[in-house]
């Protein structure tokens, strides 16, 4: 049965957090039968399964998919294909949102006719967010999602994201599959498509938690040359979409490509993997036509020096900055 609203939780060894995850998707201020929670365990190896099946049985609207391991992507690839709603939210296994916020959320959602609703501001998380929202004075003026990279430095993670899921579907808006730092590629194109957005201003509901052994920090060499697959495909995105008298969205994607292949120049730097480890990092940038670096997208001054500097000697920039 068609429901207005699904939550994508992709489970991967979360046992410790996935229950407050459920607890607070469960406790929200709209009908159970109106929205569904989509649980996609992806080869989990410890007791999540478990957890999740017993905590399922009291919840009729918790739909459990047991995958072998495909990685985050796919998990949430396959929850999107899965779920047959309105609008969906991508929501990590180990975070937690504000208790009784979906109604207010999915009414601005519905109101405005939204692509996308931005709901990560700064402000600090708000238990009592219904009580305090006012969907005037709480959310800003609609834009379209190009406006939106344009003219802000956005969130890069899904999570941070209500989506119309036909928007999704319509303009192939999927993760992509078997890289780490998908959403580095992802969110950047669902913007550029989406036509009508709007951002949360008023309260986070959403509380993102940063576990010691998450791939945010933990590090190998798979996860280092995997930035420059992410920052290839933003690139290619760019030129296969953004048209060439665009300059400004142009610097907006090739400076967020960039951004990624020094994140990942700047780990091999404080690891002291080694310059020939970055030799190799460039070789493959290079492959990918990402290196040397093309001066004139780059928008900072800053980072036009190190990108002149790099470009100039890879080795002195090692020596330097390791």
């Amino acid at each position: 049965m068609k429901t207005l609203f699904s939550f994508i939780v992709p489970v991967y060894n979360t046992e410790k957090y996935v229950l407050r995850c459920l607890l607070s998707l469960v406790n929200q201020n709209i009908p159970a039968s109106t929205y569904n929670i989509i649980v996609v365990i992806d080869g989990s190896l410890d007791n999540s399964q478990i957890l999740i099946t017993q905590f399922a049985s009291n919840y009729s609207n918790i739909k459990i998919i047991v995958q072998e391991n495909q990685g985050l992507s796919e998990a949430r690839n396959n929850g999107l294909k899965a779920s047959e709603s309105e609008y969906v939210w991508f929501v990590d296994s180990d975070d937690w949102i504000a208790e009784n916020c979906l109604r207010e959320l999915l009414h601005v959602m519905q109101e405005s006719e939204l692509d996308m609703f931005e709901i990560a501001p700064s402000i600090p998380y708000q238990d009592d967010f219904a009580r305090f929202f006012d969907s005037r004075s709480s959310v800003s003026n609609l834009q379209t999602g190009r406006e939106y990279l344009l003219n802000k430095d956005f969130v890069v993670g899904a999570w941070a994201y209500l989506f119309r899921r036909e928007f999704l579907i319509q303009n192939r808006l999927f993760f992509l599959p078997k890289v780490y730092f998908e959403d580095e590629e992802f969110t950047p194109r669902a913007l550029y498509f989406a036509e009508k957005l709007m951002a949360l201003k008023a309260f986070s509901v959403y509380s993102y938690f940063i576990r010691e052994n998450s791939i945010t920090t933990l590090v190998s060499d798979e996860i280092i040359f995997d930035k420059l697959k992410v920052a290839n495909s933003l690139v290619c995105f760019m030129k296969n979409n953004v048209d060439d008298d665009n300059e400004n969205l142009k610097k907006v994607f090739y400076g967020r490509a960039i951004g990624i292949l020094f994140s990942g120049i700047k780990l091999i730097c404080k690891q002291k993997k080694g310059f020939f480890f970055l030799n190799k990092y460039l070789q493959e940038a290079s492959f990918y036509k990402l290196y040397p670096i093309q001066i004139r997208y780059i928008v900072r001054t800053k980072t036009k020096m190190l990108c002149c500097f790099l470009n100039f000697s890879s080795y002195m920039y090692y020596k330097l900055k390791s």
